[in-house]
């Protein structure tokens, strides 16, 4: 389905299974403050203008497998009480994600990040994974609290941080990928650290 108009639905709830998988949105996207109270449905939509998810509440599963944000998405603040599915997920320019909280399991893995990926301050209660999801521009998880964390061949092209960052459970960065500059100063592994074959420039570490 084609939606050649913006779409403006804030501060609303939505009781029921929502779905508009598969849909091609041409102008802006606001679903600001809305309630989600089931299931909410985005796998391979495409959003070729900015799309704002900010300060929603997903009370069940919100799945964005396969979807494309060709320019900006914001999920400040969002609440998750579900699982979060975006494996596979395209992000055209900057994701944010600062202050999001994901009850259930967070899938990013196989997500492009090809604009600055803002993490800061968020919380992933179960296991968040980020198999072999590419970061090209900055990759901001710093203050960030984890359970169980995979970034199992991960690529981080330019900056990642993870400065003052919580990891509760195990952190797998095993053949991650690091080119640019690291922080994980004041970082916080309480469970097992894995850093097999993982490749960190020296001079990119702090």
């Amino acid at each position: 389905m084609i939606i050649p108009g913006r779409i403006k639905i804030t501060s609303s709830e939505v009781p029921g299974n929502f779905s508009l998988a598969g849909s091609r949105f041409m102008d802006q996207v606001s679903f600001k403050g809305t309630a989600f109270g089931a299931e909410a449905d985005f796998w391979d939509a495409k959003f070729c203008k900015e799309a704002s998810f900010w300060e929603c509440q997903f009370s069940g599963d919100a799945n964005f497998w396969g979807a494309s944000f060709e320019a900006s998405a914001n999920f400040t603040e969002a609440r998750f009480l579900g699982d979060l599915d975006m494996l596979c997920t395209r992000f055209g320019r900057q994701a944010e994600f600062w202050k999001a909280r994901v009850q259930g399991h967070a899938d990013f893995s196989d997500c492009e990040f090809y604009g600055p990926a803002i993490f800061w301050k968020a919380g992933f209660c179960s296991q968040a994974n980020f198999r072999k999801a590419r970061f090209v521009d900055e990759a901001n998880f710093s203050e960030a609290e984890f359970f169980d964390a995979e970034f199992l061949m991960a690529r981080f092209d330019s900056e990642a941080s993870f400065k003052e960052a919580r990891f509760s459970g195990d952190a797998d960065f095993r053949k991650a990928e690091f080119s640019g500059e690291t922080g994980l100063s004041k970082a916080i592994f309480d469970g097992r650290l894995n850093l097999m074959r993982a490749s960190i420039p020296k001079s990119g570490l702090r």
